[in-house]
């Protein structure tokens, strides 16, 4: 049986600090099985799931999980093991057809696809709207002004895919690299946090992620990627972090 989470949730829009980027994958993990766990969510969808989705079986059947995956790339749900429905839905198309979904979920969630959105405020609209009452949204992402990302948008895309399979844990078989634009993808700034509860969010936290990890082989390089890191956390600007989730609800007028 999987181990319950607890987690206390805290408005979070005056940011006043962050957290190093080694955290995030924990702290999202926990978020996520937290807010499922202590709500009683029974209807979860994941964006962009593809061939991997997030959480795995014994956690979806422990919690009687009715589990659905929306997916853009054809090939990556032929590559799945179709254990869970699974429907080649772009929720970032104002043509999404997505009538029979509204107010179905109890938590919608998304990780490291923000990112690769070309129409963020088409996705996020579409995002509130299939969301249930009082259900929840989380997406994880990377940020626009990491040294890794602003690598991955300035240069041509083979010397950024060897750099993705040399340097990330990543393997071409099991997770294809796609194109990324970093539309909103900040950290916890005034400026996205509104046009995120513009949209139509009520924001309960925000959290943002500093430095990265991708050198942690090479004992010399990650010695400088470490003090690189604790630089970042003291300047604790959210325009340079590397990775950040949000946790928000429908707002009341949405």
């Amino acid at each position: 049986m999987t181990t319950a989470h607890s987690y206390k949730y805290k408005i979070s829009h005056k940011n006043t600090s962050l957290s190093l980027i080694s955290q995030s994958w924990k702290d999202f993990d926990t978020i996520i099985k937290s807010i499922i766990v202590n709500n009683n969510i029974s209807k979860i969808l994941e964006i962009g799931g593809g061939r991997n989705p997030y959480l795995d079986s014994s956690f979806i059947e422990d919690h009687n999980i009715d589990y659905t995956i929306f997916e853009i790339d054809e090939q990556e749900l032929l590559l799945a093991k179709k254990l869970y429905p699974s429907f080649i839905v772009d929720l970032s198309s104002d043509e999404a057809d997505i009538s029979k979904y509204k107010g179905t979920f109890d938590l919608v969630f998304s990780h490291m696809v923000m990112e690769h959105v070309n129409t963020p405020d088409q996705f996020h609209k579409n995002c509130v709207s299939i969301t249930a009452d009082k259900g929840f949204v989380v997406h994880f992402f990377a940020t626009k002004y990491s040294i890794h990302t602003l690598l991955n948008q300035v240069l041509p895309d083979f010397i950024s895919d060897w750099l993705v399979f040399t340097f990330q844990t990543r393997k071409k078989e099991f997770h294809a690299k796609f194109k990324a634009y970093y539309k909103w993808c900040f950290g916890p700034t005034k400026k996205n946090i509104a046009r995120l509860e513009k949209v139509g969010y009520r924001l309960i936290q925000y959290n943002g992620y500093v430095g990265h990890n991708y050198l942690n082989r090479y004992k010399f390089l990650h010695f400088f990627e470490k003090i690189w890191s604790k630089f970042l956390l003291k300047v604790n600007s959210p325009l340079m972090c590397s990775n950040a989730f949000f946790v928000a609800q429908k707002s009341k007028d949405s």
